[in-house]
């Protein structure tokens, strides 16, 4: 059989790109195979007229996908398919792909969280090929389960059945878990709500690593949080629900900054404050901005759940509210971000009131990034969650540079 053999480079792996490969193949009737390469996403059609394939394709790619490059050569397979079909993946001897950001919730995963009848009511480790972790969780490429923190998650029936049928978003989503065959929280988050609101400062492990979360309306706690962490004025970050609260209460938001905030990075954005704002002084001592951002995992959507006395349905999540939280990386004065849950316990008990936990690893620890918007352009002040791994392209010619972070 004549055929095409198609490596497709870019972020590939981890988005969703083989179940759209195949859903794009399967209706323009071709036959073949679609897999990850530890060089790319490998595809054999069985035709030599590719280009409507990767025009069509194009159309259809998944939020997260890019592609970068398309390599075609001609093949003959001893072998004829009589279908597409998507294939177990392999390695190569370099690993040239990219893998994809850790990225926002998606509405339709805040929508599963929300909706009673589905069985990721209230589940806060819910994700599907759109959004969710990856560069926080995989261990080596090619992307697959076996190569990630969900490892030692064996998917059950339910979620099997979710993962291996086409028409499901969640159509070989390697992140897919449930309450029955996913990690699970050291604590409720109800308790945890509850925890925040006595005055209680919490190290909650999230995306890539643990945070230190309290009620941001609270000096006192905010003063001790500042006396435990020795940040005597360097400013907390705030999470707030979403944009118009931002808007209605504490700062300006333009267009732009709407659009980082909104981002599937989902940033700490620099604002400026309104002239009359309901912020604490403390928690931003002599300065006239402040660092927001939005929940980027169910968990912190989950707490704004129980902190708002568990609303029905969906439309309080598009509503104006003043409540605020402040969001701020749990580590020790001088040090980085910890995402072990063991020197948690140790390292974090003179800082926080209660910590908690997830019975599933973070292999590649990340802090929140954080922006600067000016003018027309965006500075990234730390590029981190969102952004790494991705790659940077400068336009202009740099020398060869190695940069290293400060471990």
């Amino acid at each position: 059989m004549r055929a095409t053999k198609l490596v497709i480079k870019g972020i590939v792996q981890g988005v969703g790109f083989r179940p759209a490969v195949y859903k794009v193949a399967t209706q323009m009737g071709y036959k073949g195979w679609v897999k990850n390469t530890s060089a790319g996403v490998e595809i054999i059609i069985n035709t030599l007229s590719f280009q409507s394939f990767i025009a069509n394709l194009k159309l259809s790619l998944p939020p997260l996908a890019i592609i970068d490059s398309v390599n075609e050569t001609e093949v003959e397979l001893a072998d004829i398919y009589s279908e597409f079909i998507i294939e177990a993946n392999s390695t190569t001897t370099t690993n040239e792909t990219t893998i994809s950001t850790d990225s926002c919730i998606c509405s339709e995963c805040i929508n599963d969280i929300f909706n009673p009848k589905s069985k990721y009511y209230l589940y806060p480790f819910t994700s599907c090929s759109n959004c969710g972790p990856r560069y926080s969780i995989i261990a080596n490429l090619p992307y697959s389960r076996a190569k990630t923190a969900l490892a030692n998650f064996p998917l059950c029936a339910s979620c099997h059945k979710e993962f291996t049928d086409p028409a499901n978003r969640r159509h070989n989503a390697e992140t897919i878990v449930c309450k029955n065959c996913g990690p699970a929280l050291s604590l409720d988050l109800a308790d945890v709500a509850k925890s925040i609101q006595s005055g209680n400062i919490v190290a909650l492990k999230t995306t890539g690593g643990y945070t230190l979360i309290t009620d941001a309306n609270n000096i006192a706690v905010i003063k001790r949080l500042r006396e435990r962490k020795i940040r005597t004025t360097k400013p907390f970050a705030l999470m707030a629900l979403n944009t118009q609260s931002i808007r209605d209460y504490y700062c300006q938001v333009n267009p732009a900054e709407q659009q980082l905030l909104e981002s599937v990075a989902a940033p700490i954005v620099i604002l400026n404050k309104h002239k009359t704002n309901y912020v604490a002084d403390e928690i931003a001592p002599n300065l006239n901005t402040l660092g927001f951002m939005l929940p980027h995992h169910p968990i912190y959507y989950l707490l704004f759940f129980y902190l708002l006395g568990k609303p029905d349905g969906t439309s309080w999540l598009y509503q104006s509210h003043k409540y605020l939280i402040i969001v701020t990386s749990a580590n020790l004065s001088g040090g980085s971000i910890i995402s072990e849950d063991k020197k948690a316990e140790a390292a974090l008990a003179g800082i926080a009131d209660v910590i908690v936990g997830y019975n599933r690893d973070i292999i590649m620890k990340c802090d929140d990034s954080v922006v600067l918007p000016v003018g027309e352009y965006t500075l990234l002040l730390r590029r981190s969650r969102g952004f790494v791994p991705s790659p940077y392209t400068f336009k202009y010619t740099l020398p060869t540079t190695l940069g290293l972070g400060a471990h």
